[in-house]
This record gives structure tokens, sequence and C-alpha cells, in this order.
């Protein structure tokens, strides 16, 4: 029930709403997430730095919907600028390598495709690593897998989720209900001890609050989500 509700999310949401959850999702996998830019539109295309377990590092850039050619046309600066503009991190050298990935939660059309490998090529002959795409079957799975270990897994656990996720979001919050829930995601009766497991609990809170305040900010009740 939960996964169907997650899905039912992420397919409608935009760049800006599954940008923290998708960096829990990130976390879940075993990235390390470095920069999450805070204002605005992603550094150099960059909307999310990050870094596998063996070190290689990770630009993403986010969007929402299907990218169509005419779609395409409009963000292939930024793209450009996610390719081949090197990662500015602290104590990273600009020498270092990335991997470019561009992520939507909709689906790459035909023709956008095609001139988007054009351009994959070209940049490539300049010494830039290849383009990734990550649509959203693929951001789907990632999202459906973390969830074995994010997802509240006690049935009093996902009796009070429910009971958040499902109600007239067009009335106030229920504030303190939600904060209880939010601080047993990251109680050490929930998660134990260590700095991971408490790192693994504070992307947890974020990921499914994210939720949650999604639907109040869908039904436009401006107060709630603030």
């Amino acid at each position: 029930m939960i996964e169907k509700l997650i899905e039912s999310w992420l397919i409608s949401a935009n760049e800006r709403t599954y940008q923290l959850p998708f960096c829990s999702v990130l976390q879940a996998h075993g990235y390390t997430v470095l920069s999450v830019p805070s204002h605005g539109p992603g550094e150099h295309g960059k909307d999310i730095l990050a870094k596998d377990s063996v070190g290689r590092h990770f630009a993403f850039q986010l969007k929402g919907g299907n990218i169509t050619k005419a779609t395409w046309y409009q963000i292939r600066g930024e793209v450009e600028d996610l390719v081949r503009v090197p990662v500015v991190y602290p104590g990273l050298s600009k020498k270092v390598r990335h991997t470019p990935i561009l992520v939507t939660n909709g689906d790459v059309t035909h023709d956008a495709r095609e001139s988007i490998n054009y351009y994959d090529e070209m940049w490539a002959k300049d010494g830039n690593r290849h383009l990734k795409l990550w649509q959203r079957h693929e951001l789907l799975k990632m999202f459906l897998d973390a969830h074995s270990s994010l997802l509240p897994s006690g049935l009093e656990s996902i009796r009070d989720y429910m009971q958040l996720f499902v109600t007239n979001f067009r009335d106030r919050m229920p504030r303190e209900r939600f904060a209880r829930y939010l601080q047993g995601l990251v109680s050490e009766a929930q998660i134990g001890l260590g700095k991971q497991r408490l790192i693994r609990g504070i992307w947890n809170m974020v990921l499914l609050a994210g939720y949650v305040l999604e639907q109040y900010r869908r039904a436009n009740n401006v107060v709630s989500v603030r």
C-alpha cells in the first residue's frame, strides 16, 4: 500500500519536490551526498554532488516530467554545464572527473534521445564522461528498493504513517502527531546506536516527511506546509 502511495507521489512531483527524498535514496544505495544547493537552480547545472563507496564522483541534474525534444532544447545549456564544467567542492581538485547524470521522473522521448546522444558523443570527444539518463522506471525502482530499509516496518508505525498520509489535506496539519512520528524515526529504540544509523534515520525522516508535506502542498494548504 505504501509503495503505491510512493509511486503516485513520485511520478507527479517536480524536481524541487523530490530533490531531498532523492538524496535519501542515494544514501540508501551507498552514495555519500556532498552538496545540495539550497538556492534556485543548481550550480553549473549540478543540483546534487555525490560520491559512491569507492570514491567515484557524480553530478546530478534533476528534472520533472517528460523530456521532449522541445524540452531538451530548453535545458541543453544546463546539461552541457553539467557535463563540461568541473565539480567544485572544498578540497576536491578540479581535475577530478565526474559522471554526469540527468534524472527525470518522466520519460525521455525518442526524438529527444537522438539529439541527446548526438551532443553526448560530441562532448565525449572533448574528453568528458558520457551523460547517463535516469528516467521514471529507473528512478522508481531506486525508490522502491530503498524502501526495504527506509519504510516503517512495525504495524504501529505503518498505522501512524497511513493516518498522516490519508487525511483531508485542506485541514490544518496535526503538527504534534506529525512531530512525534518524525521523532520516532530517529529514536535510539527505532534505529539503534551509531553515527551511520543516525544518518540513515535522518534521511528516513526527510524522505517520509517529504511525502506527507507534498500532499498539503498539492492542496494549496500553505499554512500547513510552512
